[in-house]
C-alpha cells in the first residue's frame, strides 16, 4: 500500500509527546487503514519517533540487538529498529516514510518496515509479551558462554524444544517460502538461524529480505540449514549420538513441510552440502543424501498432494529404519 503524504509546511506543530504508550502504534494503525496521512498524522508519528529515538535507553523497551541495530518495544503491536551507532542525535529534519508493502501477504514474516524516519524503523512486533525462543543457539548466549555450555543448550534446550513444534508451524513457513518464490527473486535470511523464531507453538520470521539472481532461491535445503545443520550464524552443529533421533524428526518435519508446499529440494553445490551435512554427518542414515534427494525428486513429480505427502512419509520411515523403499510397494 502507497501512503499519500499531505503538505505540512503550513501546518502548526501542537502535538505534545504523550510519553511511552501505545499511541504511536494507534496513530500508525490509523495511517496504514485509511492508506494516506495528513499533516497532523505526519507531525505526531515524526515527534513520537523521534522522542523514542533519543530517550530509548529503557533496558525494559529493549528486545533484542543484531550485527549492526537493536530492537526496541513500542507497544504490544509494533517495535522500533535502531542502529547500534547512530550518525544523528534526533530525527526533526527528516522526512516520514512509509514503504511500500511488498510482502504483507507473508503470515510469519515479521521483518518489513511499516515506517522509516531518519535511521529509524518501525515493524511489526514479532511477539505481544516479548517471549520468543531464537533458533539455533542466541548471538548473545554464545559470546557469553563457554563451549560446553553452548553444546549444553544446544542439545538440551533447543533441539528438545523445537522437536515439539506442530508441524502445521513448519507448513507455514514453507509455505511463506513459496509465496516469497512465486514473487520473484527474494530469499528470506536463512544464515543466521536467529532470525527464525518460536512465539508460542508458531515459527516466525525477521530481519530484511535478501534479492537474488537465483529463480525460487528459497529451498528445503535453507529450512534444514536454519533448524538443523548450523548452531548460531558462524558454526556448524556436531554429531552427537543422542541426538540422532531428535534430529531425525526435525529433519522429517522439514521435509514434510517443504513437500507439502513443493518447495525446491535445493541441489545446488552449496544447498547440497546442506543436504549432506544433516543427512550423512548429523542423522546418520544409512541411505546418502544423493539417493535421498532423487527419492525426493522422483516423489515431487506427484501432483496429487495428499499422496505426494503419504508417500515422502513413508519414503522418509524407510531411510530411518533402513528398509529399502522398492519392496514396500511405493514407486
Amino acid at each position: 500500500m502507497n501512503i499519500t503524504n499531505y503538505p505540512r509546511n503550513n501546518y502548526q506543530k501542537t502535538v505534545q509527546f504523550t510519553g511511552y504508550t501505545s499511541a504511536l502504534g494507534k496513530r500508525l494503525d490509523k495511517v496504514i487503514k485509511n492508506g494516506k496521512i495528513s499533516p497532523e498524522d505526519d507531525v505526531f508519528i515524526s515527534e513520537q519517533i523521534t522522542r523514542f529515538v533519543n530517550e530509548k535507553k529503557h533496558p525494559s523497551k529493549r528486545l533484542g540487538q543484531g550485527c549492526h541495530e537493536r530492537v526496541y518495544k513500542v507497544d504490544d503491536k509494533y517495535v522500533m529498529k535502531i542502529p547500534l551507532v547512530t550518525q544523528k542525535k534526533n530525527s526533526e529534519n527528516e522526512t516520514l516514510l512509509f514503504p511500500k508493502r511488498l510482502f504483507s501477504e507473508l503470515k510469519t514474516y515479521f521483518g518489513e518496515t511499516i515506517a522509516k524516519l531518519g535511521e529509524a524503523k518501525v515493524l511489526k512486533n514479532i511477539s505481544s509479551n516479548g517471549k520468543h525462543i531464537q533458533v539455533g543457539v542466541p548471538d548473545q548466549y554464545v559470546n557469553n558462554h563457554t563451549y560446553d555450555e553452548i553444546q549444553h543448550y544446544y542439545l538440551n534446550e533447543y533441539l528438545p524444544t523445537f522437536v515439539k513444534v506442530p508441524q502445521r508451524s513448519f507448513d507455514n513457513i514453507a509455505k511463506d517460502c513459496a509465496r516469497l518464490n512465486a514473487k520473484g527473486n527474494y530469499e528470506f535470511d536463512f544464515f543466521n538461524p536467529n532470525n527464525f523464531v518460536l512465539v508460542g507453538k508458531t515459527l516466525r520470521i525477521t530481519d530484511e529480505l535478501n534479492k537474488t539472481s537465483v529463480q525460487n532461491p528459497n529451498t528445503i535445503s535453507d529450512l534444514l540449514q536454519v533448524f538443523l545443520q548450523k548452531v548460531d550464524i558462524n558454526y556448524l552443529a556436531e554429531y552427537n549420538k543422542n541426538a540422532e533421533p531428535l534430529r531425525r524428526e526435525l529433519f522429517k518435519k522439514i521435509v514434510m513441510a517443504g513437500m507439502r508446499h513443493n518447495l525446491p529440494l535445493g541441489e545446488s553445490p552449496e544447498k547440497g552440502f546442506t543436504w549432506f551435512y544433516t543427512a550423512d554427518k548429523l542423522c546418520k542414515f544409512n541411505t546418502a543424501h544423493h539417493e535421498i534427494l532423487d527419492m525426493l525428486s522422483h516423489i515431487k513429480m506427484e501432483t496429487d498432494t495428499k499422496l505426494r505427502l503419504e508417500k515422502t512419509s513413508n519414503y522418509l520411515d524407510c531411510v530411518f529404519n533402513s528398509i529399502d523403499y522398492g519392496y514396500i510397494g511405493f514407486s
